[in-house]
């Protein structure tokens, strides 16, 4: 019976010690359970705040080529305003340049006829 508690007691002694042993090696994975994961965690935060940042950088560029084009369209419009204000200033130049050299052709025209009329009337003189 000796025999049988001695047994026993090692038998016992040596559950402890692979008890404790699993004790450790369970903490160990744990630990490096939560090491990976904190590991994991840590990177896909630094992309997110890579993502974040670049998606802040093109927000704040997309909001400047957004004014630079409304910039680009106002003075696209301000510039069509101007040329066809000049068109409309030439176009009325060029029509009373044509209305003058009407009147002057009507005048020229009238003296033309006069002086023929005078010449016609010179002529039936001399006739008679």
């Amino acid at each position: 019976m000796l025999e049988d508690a001695a047994r026993y007691n090692a038998l016992q002694d040596q559950q402890q010690v692979e008890l404790e042993q699993f004790k450790m090696s369970a903490q160990e994975l744990l630990d490096e359970f939560n090491r990976e994961t904190n590991e994991r965690k840590r990177k896909h935060q630094e992309d997110i705040d890579v993502q974040q940042s670049q998606i802040k950088a093109l927000k704040e560029q997309i909001e400047i080529k957004m004014r630079d084009n409304e910039e680009t369209m106002k003075q696209i419009k301000q510039d069509a305003e101007d040329e066809i204000r000049q068109i409309v200033q030439k176009n009325e130049h060029s029509l009373t340049q044509v209305k003058d050299m009407g009147l002057r052709s009507k005048a020229d025209l009238q003296i033309t006829k006069n002086k023929l009329a005078d010449v016609q009337s010179e002529i039936e003189t001399l006739n008679r």
